[in-house]
């Protein structure tokens, strides 16, 4: 992984008062609603995956369940790079991720596209109708408070601020960097000739700490912003999710633009 992560992880309240207002950039805020993660397992080399990309971006951009802040992972596996068209945004890392999620929910095997909802359901990515169930089902659990600030937003280490409350769950703490609006043309494999477009692409995704139930936690965490990525694009995902990867129990984000 080519993030080195410096982590300060204190209990209590998050001292962050004194950073400079022009060099921040603060989560949205939540109007009521909760947020549910929803990851999908696709790939550029899959030929069923592209109807299962459209979803993510549907789910993203039009937000239709009502009371739901749906915030997306759009994870590239690399299990497809053999057939002859190595996928840009793929990595060992969401390929390893999935076959975890193959224990959790006792499968025979990975598949694309997939999706989960908040780590408790897996199905086909490509059924928004299944994908709109699992959402709605996902806003009974309780949820952590969580609370994100960013300093040093135009600088190319940035630090992000996590506060968190209410934990209903021992749960690890993740960050996730993802870009929206990204576009490839297919030149091989069974999608060759195709250009396909992408919501939420995990850049970046690595565990930070761990907070038990019932605590707080502040963490400050410095993330380097690679050349490559289109900064007015990128967001900041951070959720809780609990040991063996299980259930999500809260989620937010913060955009840099």
């Amino acid at each position: 992984m080519n993030l080195r992560i410096v982590l300060a992880l204190t209990l209590g309240i998050a001292g962050v008062s004194s950073i400079g207002a022009s060099s921040l950039s603060r989560g949205q805020e939540r109007t009521g609603k909760k947020a549910v993660i929803v990851e999908l397992f696709t790939s550029e080399g899959c030929s069923s995956c592209p109807p299962a990309d459209q979803v993510l971006t549907r789910l993203v951009s039009k937000q239709p369940i009502d009371g739901a802040e749906v915030i997306g992972l759009s994870e590239h596996v690399d299990y497809w790079n053999h057939l002859g068209w190595a996928d840009p945004f793929s990595s060992p890392l969401f390929t390893a991720r999935q076959a975890r999620y193959e224990k959790t929910f006792g499968l025979n095997g990975s598949y694309t596209p997939q999706m989960v909802v908040d780590g408790d359901a897996e199905f086909v990515g490509s059924d928004d109708e299944r994908a709109a169930q699992e959402i709605a089902k996902a806003l009974r659990h309780q949820k952590a408070k969580l609370d994100l600030m960013v300093s040093g937003v135009d600088s190319a280490t940035l630090t992000l601020h996590i506060h968190v409350s209410g934990s209903p769950a021992t749960t690890g703490v993740f960050v996730a960097v993802t870009e929206d609006d990204l576009q490839s043309h297919v030149r091989r494999g069974e999608n060759s000739g195709r250009s396909l477009s992408h919501t939420a692409v995990v850049r970046e995704l690595f565990k930070v700490g761990d907070i038990h139930r019932g605590k707080q936690a502040s963490l400050t965490v410095p993330i380097k912003v690679r050349p490559e990525w289109m900064r007015k694009h990128l967001k900041l995902v951070v959720f809780l999710q609990g040991g063996g990867q299980g259930g999500i129990r809260g989620a937010s984000l913060v955009r840099l633009n």
